[in-house]
């Protein structure tokens, strides 16, 4: 494992040294814009995008590539949110081989085949930004977020709280609350789209980084990361449901510790071009 740190910080490193601001020819350089990107936007998120950041960012995808292609995927301690997230974009688009078309001819329309996706491509990308959503929705990684803990007795309606509660915020209940979402069981991007088909930034009940003054601090940047890495995927790869497994249900899922995973199952990955 360190060998394989040390070469990630001396890709990075050589990255950097020689990345001049053009175009992004691999993910590296991708992480090294959206640097830069919000460095000239003046953004406080820039400062979280840390060399760290990245080689722990470049450490892990190269670990869930490993996953997504092995004939089984195993559920490691390393893996974090955005591999566990990445996963299920695969599962659940190569269950729904129609949305999985929709994003990749979105990405093509807008992107073409001779550059990578940027974070400047994101306002021109609707449909790939709400299928993204529904994925962070729907499979509710962590659905009841972590633990936190009362700082002091509590009031909450007629309960009260004393110092040390343990509180959880149930995210899947307002995920899946039939008030506020339509046919909420159901995989759909459209979830995320108004009428005039712009995205839903913030409906009411969506909270995949928690919420209140404990929000994942990381929100904005982990949601830059995972589009750069989802339009990405879908750009480049076409993912399919190996040979005799037509009929497996690809976005079911199991509960690990307090987070779901969805579960293993082979895949054919194609390259689109």
């Amino acid at each position: 494992m360190d060998e394989f740190l040390g070469a990630i910080r001396k890709e990075v490193k050589e990255h950097r040294a020689r990345y001049d601001g053009g175009e992004p020819k691999d993910l590296i350089e991708m992480l090294l814009q959206a640097r830069q990107e919000m460095e000239d936007e003046g953004s406080d998120d820039m400062k979280m995008i840390t060399e760290t950041r990245i080689i722990q960012t470049v450490a892990n995808v190269f670990d869930g590539m490993e996953l997504i292609l092995l004939p089984m995927i195993q559920f490691l301690s390393g893996i974090d949110s955005a591999i566990l997230t990445l996963l299920w974009c695969i599962g659940l688009l190569v269950q729904h081989p129609n949305v999985q078309a929709k994003v990749a001819a979105e990405v093509d329309k807008v992107v073409g085949r001779d550059r990578l996706p940027c974070l400047n491509d994101r306002d021109n990308l609707p449909y790939s930004t709400a299928t993204l959503f529904e994925v962070m929705r729907y499979s509710s990684i962590a659905p009841l977020s972590l633990p936190h803990a009362t700082s002091k007795e509590v009031q909450i309606g007629s309960y009260t709280l004393p110092k040390g509660t343990w509180v959880l915020v149930n995210l899947y209940s307002m995920h899946f609350d039939e008030k506020l979402w339509d046919q909420p069981h159901k995989f759909k991007p459209e979830h995320f789209l108004n009428a005039t088909g712009e995205v839903r930034l913030l409906p009411e009940g969506f909270m995949p980084f928690s919420a209140g003054r404990r929000v994942c601090v990381g929100e904005s940047v982990a949601k830059a990361e995972l589009f750069l890495l989802f339009s990405w995927l879908f750009h480049r790869f076409k993912f399919a449901k190996a040979p005799g497994m037509e009929g497996t249900d690809y976005s079911e899922s199991v509960s690990v510790l307090l987070g779901s995973m969805v579960i293993e199952n082979d895949v054919v990955v194609e390259k689109r071009f």
